[in-house]
Parts: structure tokens; C-alpha cells; sequence
């Protein structure tokens, strides 16, 4: 990948998404906001959000997300239980889509050396 090609989902490892997300609902307040099945897509969408750009790249992650949390539901959920996840998963979209904005790294998409500074940074703040 060249240096200065925006990241992509793809690009990271499970260990990098797992250092930029923080599963469901916002830094601080995940208790509010349960995890359910969904820890992996939520920090998906997370690591989508850190990535940022513009409008269109926030809409393509929250799609994501609503995709990755339907997946979810079909996988991990018994039938009986489909259509309340599906349901609550359109809840969790219509809430990032509209509370999401303050989130998103809006303007150039970050490239790996702004993702290995931000590790780096992380990686400092749990040793001191």
C-alpha cells in the first residue's frame, strides 16, 4: 500500500481495529449503549470514523455498520430473535446517522503514518 493512499477498512489489522474502536455508543458512555452482538461491527464503524473524509465516506461507514449489525443478527441470533435485532440495528443506524457527525473525522482521510502515530500515542498513554 503506498504511504500516502487514504486507509481503507481492509488496510488494518483486527489489532489495529480493535486499538480505534470502542464498541457501541460513544467514548465514555458505553454502558448506555449495549454492545449486544455487535462489539466487532461497532468498532468497525469506529475505525471507519477515525479514518474520516467527507460526507459520502460517513454515510458508506454507517451503511457499513447497518450492514455488519444485520450480518450480526443473522449469525448469532436465534430466528425467533431476527426481527427485534434487525429492528434494533436500524435504531443504532438512525442513531449514528443522526448524532454521529461530532464523531467523524471530517476532512482528509488519515493515511498509515497518522494510524502509527495515533497507535504510538495510544500505546504511551497505557504505559504512563
Amino acid at each position: 500500500m503506498p504511504p500516502d493512499r487514504p486507509l481503507r477498512l481492509c488496510d488494518l489489522t483486527e489489532a489495529e481495529i480493535t486499538a480505534l474502536g470502542n464498541g457501541c455508543g460513544p467514548k465514555g458512555f458505553r454502558a448506555m449503549v449495549p454492545d449486544f452482538v455487535w462489539t466487532h461491527s461497532c468498532d468497525r464503524h469506529d475505525a471507519l470514523y477515525w479514518i474520516g473524509g467527507g460526507p459520502i465516506a460517513r454515510l458508506r461507514a454507517d451503511l457499513v455498520l447497518l450492514m455488519l449489525m444485520a450480518a450480526d443478527v443473522f449469525a448469532e441470533l436465534p430466528l425467533v430473535r431476527w426481527p427485534g435485532g434487525l429492528l434494533l440495528s436500524w435504531v443504532y443506524f438512525v442513531a449514528v446517522r443522526r448524532g454521529g457527525f461530532c464523531a467523524f473525522h471530517y476532512g482528509r482521510a488519515r493515511r498509515r503514518a497518522d494510524l502509527d502515530r495515533h497507535l504510538a500515542f495510544l500505546a504511551e498513554i497505557d504505559r504512563g
